[in-house]
């Protein structure tokens, strides 16, 4: 979201020359320079690769967009940008601003919340989905625990789903948020998104399957196996994703389907087959199964989504918390609220 106030920063100074009687002295004159607007496109034309990607993502046109940007070199008195570069590579003036606007934006927003929070003394309840077996990212813990400092008068609670029934909730509007992968919201329209964390797959199997000697080097050594896998109706796309990468290794897998994750668990326990599990999940911390990393199995994107048309009006504020930890982004372009 772009914060587009029109108000100036006030306070800039610069040096005027007054001429009297006897002589000439100097003396600081006050000028209005960069507004909210000039710096939130200054900021993302620092981040992008080209003005035009920058302008798109504070849904300015492209010539606007230049033109905040010239305006405030204007005003500024020197460039921000190497004119020429194919990229926008910024001058030694302009590093300087970036890392200062940087982080003066970022307390600015954090001001705002604040600020925000106690004008509208948001109180109520936030439901969040968590996937099931996934343990707690710390990341996730640090934002929820911030979160809940700052709000204390939002209670969230957490609750388990699957794949299928994390993405039935939210659509019922039985949860406000959850937490799930990102492949999973691609054939969502109606749902916003902000990308969390990437995490490591693994593959999981009883510590007695293999020998020692054996330990695989590549996802072909499991051809072998029987693949244990929930029924497809819960997540098609994650079983097409598995079946994909064994191709590519050169083999069909044979495949046990199961109805859940507890019968998939007690599956790979027994010895029947294996399984891969993300480095977050209880299974990679099973004392009796081990889990080994394969450069054929690519790392998952977890992602926090919600339905455009949510109606909780403390969501903003955890949305608002998940950029800021997650992103680092000063001006987002994600939807806090009804669109």
């Amino acid at each position: 979201m772009c914060i587009c106030n029109r108000g100036n920063l006030q306070g800039a100074f610069i040096i005027e020359r007054r001429n009297y009687v006897g002589g000439s002295v100097e003396r600081p004159a006050r000028r209005n320079i960069m507004n909210h607007t000039q710096v939130a496109c200054f900021l993302a034309a620092a981040k992008a690769e080209s003005f035009a990607v920058a302008a798109d993502s504070v849904y300015m046109t492209p010539p606007t967009f230049s033109r905040q940007i010239a305006s405030l070199e204007q005003e500024l008195g020197f460039s921000l940008f190497q004119r020429g570069w194919k990229n926008n590579q910024l001058t030694p003036a302009g590093q300087i601003m970036f890392e200062g606007l940087s982080a003066i934006s970022m307390e600015y927003n954090l001001l705002l919340s604040r600020a925000l929070n106690a004008a509208s003394n948001v109180a109520g309840t936030l439901v969040l989905g968590l996937l099931e077996g996934q343990l707690v990212d710390p990341d996730l813990r640090s934002v929820l625990q911030s979160f809940r400092s700052r709000f204390p008068g939002v209670t969230v609670e957490l609750r388990r789903y699957s794949f299928h029934d994390m993405l039935k909730a939210l659509k019922s509007a039985e949860l406000d948020a959850g937490i799930t992968l990102s492949v999973e919201l691609m054939n969502h329209p109606d749902m916003n998104a902000i990308p969390l964390y990437s995490v490591g797959n693994d593959m999981v199997f009883a510590t007695d399957t293999f020998s020692d000697s054996v330990y695989a080097a590549s996802l072909r050594d499991f051809a072998d196996q029987t693949f244990i896998e929930i029924e497809q109706s819960d997540s098609p796309i994650i079983s097409g994703l598995m079946l994909d990468s064994c191709k590519r290794a050169g083999f069909i897998p044979r495949i046990c389907k199961v109805k859940n994750l507890k019968e998939q668990i007690t599956a790979i326990e027994l010895g029947q087959g294996v399984a891969a599990f993300n480095q977050f999940h209880q299974t990679c911390n099973h004392p009796g199964l081990t889990h080994i990393s394969l450069p054929e199995l690519p790392a998952v994107e977890f992602s926090f989504a919600w339905m455009k048309t949510s109606g909780n009006h403390a969501l903003p504020f955890l949305v608002s918390e998940m950029q800021r930890y997650f992103q680092k982004e000063e001006f987002s372009d994600v939807p806090l609220c009804n669109e």
